[in-house]
């Protein structure tokens, strides 16, 4: 289904797609300047390992760091196979405040807790106007995951979205696909 809206799929994706806020590989810039990548940080990146570049899968993450932007900027946002043992993985370039709001404010400090049922009920949390704000961070967060993975994604492709950091990917992928 040929199409010019990036956010539709082609049918040309991978069969299998992992959202997940760290990837796996981060960068760090070097003495001059340049970039040098190392193997990403969590649990997440040793679970998933296994999968191999003969899998045809795309590994979507944020870039944490400014080096990451840098990366992801430099490669068009699909990095290089040399940096990534093989793997594809697109690393969306998102506004370092939005990353912070929707991981640090919203997924870390709010969806955590409600997760573990950890709140004080009575007392917080607060739905005031500063953490709509923040809310709508972590929408354009969710957002910009969802628009990269409907655009990486073979029709009828496994789409695998990493934990609470990603809530809202599931219903926006399907309202775009």
């Amino acid at each position: 289904m040929p199409t010019d809206d990036p956010t539709r799929p082609t049918g040309t994706g991978a069969a299998v797609l992992l959202a997940s806020n760290r990837g796996p590989v981060s960068y760090a810039f070097d003495a001059h300047g340049g970039l040098t990548a190392k193997r990403g940080g969590g649990g997440l990146v040793s679970g998933l390992s296994a999968i191999g570049p003969e899998v045809d899968a795309v590994w979507v993450c944020a870039a944490l760091s400014d080096a990451d932007r840098e990366a992801a900027r430099r490669s068009g946002a699909e990095l290089d196979p040399a940096d990534t043992g093989g793997r594809r993985v697109h690393m969306l370039g998102i506004d370092p405040r939005t990353q912070h709001e929707a991981y640090n404010d919203i997924a870390n400090s709010v969806l955590w807790f409600a997760h573990h049922m950890l709140w004080q009920t009575p007392l917080e949390p607060a739905f005031g106007p500063e953490f709509r704000a923040r809310w709508a961070s972590f929408e354009s967060y969710n957002r910009a995951f969802a628009q990269a993975l409907a655009a990486q994604a073979a029709e009828g492709a496994a789409v695998l979205v990493q934990d609470y950091h990603l809530v809202l990917v599931p219903g926006m992928l399907r309202a775009l696909r």
